[in-house]
């Protein structure tokens, strides 16, 4: 019997959440060990500062939130078959006269140089592009069984010209 489980991205990843329900069916099976135990230990690579400290005269404990609007969720779902990333991540590729663009980072590409169009920029306008790279194989010293997140977040700055410039006309869908 299950009875149900979540878990939130800021506080593990999917292998975390997978450890997770296979160290709870080893419990339930009566196991008196872990086949592999958690670890919890935190660990950032060299020279980073995180996490962030934020001086407590910055932060109003009492600060009443009852007042505050959400705005509206504006949501919208695509899906892009498999031959048509399969396209895009030639046609990046040929562009970049490479081979080494991957399937991700020629759809996500794709999305910017398309949001950007549609948004009609300015086309001197700078636009920052956010994302989130798992690191979890890509660090040896993180172990198989760190029970967390392993994500670094990052971004890409470009003017919208130098995007609409690469040949958003052509969009692959």
């Amino acid at each position: 019997m299950f009875i149900g489980c979540s878990i939130n991205h800021v506080v593990a990843d999917g292998a975390s959440f997978w450890h997770f329900l296979n160290s709870w069916s080893e419990i339930s099976k009566g196991s008196s060990y872990l086949s592999k135990s958690p670890v919890f230990q935190r660990w950032f690579p060299d020279g980073m500062d995180i996490p962030i400290r934020i001086p407590e005269s910055c932060v109003n404990v009492e600060q009443n939130n009852e007042d505050f609007i959400r705005p509206p969720v504006l949501e919208r779902i695509f899906h892009f078959s498999k031959e048509n990333i399969t396209k895009l991540k030639a046609k990046a590729n040929a562009e970049m006269g490479t081979d080494k663009i991957s399937s991700f980072q020629a759809l996500l590409s794709h999305i910017w140089r398309s949001a950007i169009h549609n948004r009609s920029f300015d086309p001197d306008q700078e636009t920052n592009y956010h994302f989130v790279v798992g690191v979890r194989q890509r660090f040896q010293e993180i172990p198989d069984n760190y029970f967390g997140n392993a994500i670094l977040g990052t971004f890409v700055t470009m003017k919208a010209k130098e995007l609409v410039e690469q040949g958003i006309g052509n969009s692959v869908w």
